[in-house]
């Protein structure tokens, strides 16, 4: 929310401890969208655009849930999931789909589109019992 042409305030967030504002940086907002039928999927592959694939995480195995009224990605791991890796670091990449349906003139052609929200790479460190 802005406050003045100089203050803003962000909700949820303690700046106490953040140094005064000098120059050079900006703020990217964007506003919540309509999540309603779309699916999320979580890619873990071995590199960037690498073609091993492995982890996923999606609404259809149970590991993603889609909160449209909130306009929330979760992404659940447990202890199972993380006992069967057998891999350390990989490329992650979130991504928004749907199924949409055109047609023109007499052809009708389902397509699956495809909205990127994340990547990077990931590393996975195991605990350790004392």
């Amino acid at each position: 929310k802005l406050i003045s042409a100089n203050v803003i305030e962000l909700n949820g967030v303690d700046a106490t401890g953040f140094g005064a504002y000098e120059s050079g940086g900006f703020i990217q907002y964007r506003t919540p969208v309509d999540l309603d039928g779309f699916q999320a999927r979580l890619q873990i592959r071995d590199r960037k655009a690498g073609s091993v694939l492995l982890f996923e995480m999606t609404t259809e195995n149970g590991l993603s849930d889609i909160d449209n009224a909130n306009k929330l990605i979760t992404l659940y791991f447990d202890s199972e999931d993380f006992d069967s890796l057998t891999w350390a670091k990989g490329y992650y990449e979130l991504e928004l789909y749907q199924d949409v349906t055109r047609t023109v003139g007499a052809v009708t052609k389902t397509t699956e589109e495809v909205t990127q929200i994340a990547e990077g790479k990931i590393a996975i460190r195991k605990e350790t019992a004392l």
